[in-house]
């Protein structure tokens, strides 16, 4: 794996040196189909046409791009909950010479999820990514508008990157808690076969409680029933639940609460 990410920063390095600042901001957003590194295809205009948004980020290995894709996981994590299923993330490759081994394994070095894809030099001209590390873009809306895009990235963007997606989506989701009966802690977390939940209950209520993933699918059922003011304990599986970053969802009373777990084996 390590070898893997030297090679990927190697190569960053040789194609940032052949590329050029003058790449500039798409105008609108172009078209493309393309298969993700899992073999699952995409056409961004279908994803845009359902009023979705893309957020995009072409990478090189580099500290900013790290830093680039981790407030992007981040604010996922809030439309995850506001808007299930409404926010993608794509990550591509800075050059068509980036493999899908490379890209992953710095996705998974880096503890990111999201959809990852080789280097595509055609949608990487397309959307300006030459000149800086990395390259970050929102499109969204059945307009085909680009939101937002940078050469680089620095923590200010965030908020700006927030504000794109909010044109669309509206504001972000908070991924703490919206129900002040419910007090939620998982241990342990990471978890790798089981962990419990457990819930200090206010007042009795009936209450659903599940684990989703990113785009807000519901993976697991946890319980769903009627719960007692109190303590309880509520133990469940997690052993065919793949790796990665989830959130319990507890719902009662029209109100929600969000914990996240990671699940590693």
């Amino acid at each position: 794996m390590k070898r893997v990410c030297v090679v990927f920063l190697a190569l960053a390095a040789i194609i940032l040196s052949v590329h050029t600042a003058s790449a500039q901001k798409p105008a609108a957003a172009t078209d493309f189909t393309v298969t993700d590194c899992d073999g699952t295809e995409h056409h961004l205009f279908t994803e845009l046409d359902n009023n979705h948004v893309v957020v995009m980020e072409f990478v090189m290995g580099c500290l900013p791009c790290v830093q680039g894709r981790s407030a992007i996981n981040k604010v996922a994590q809030g439309y995850a909950l506001s808007n299930p299923g409404q926010l993608q993330t794509y990550t591509f490759g800075f050059s068509s010479n980036v493999d899908c081994s490379s890209i992953q394994s710095w996705m998974t070095d880096n503890n990111f999820t999201g959809t990852t894809f080789a280097g595509n030099d055609d949608i990487n001209t397309s959307y300006g990514a030459a000149g800086g590390m990395p390259t970050i873009v929102v499109v969204g809306g059945t307009n085909h508008k680009v939101l937002y895009w940078k050469k680089g990235f620095a923590n200010k963007d965030t908020t700006a990157i927030k504000a794109a997606i909010s044109q669309v989506l509206g504001s972000q989701a908070s991924v703490a808690s919206s129900n002040d009966n419910e007090s939620l802690k998982v241990n342990p977390n990471p978890a790798a076969s089981k962990a419990t939940l457990t819930i200090d209950c206010l007042k009795s209520d009936s209450r659903e409680i599940g684990l989703y993933n990113s785009a807000g699918i519901l993976l697991l059922s946890i319980y769903t029933g009627n719960l007692t003011e109190g303590t309880h304990a509520i133990d469940f599986s997690t052993e065919a639940i793949v790796s990665g970053m989830y959130y319990i969802r507890v719902t009662t009373a029209g109100k929600t609460t969000v914990l996240p777990l990671t699940i590693v084996h």
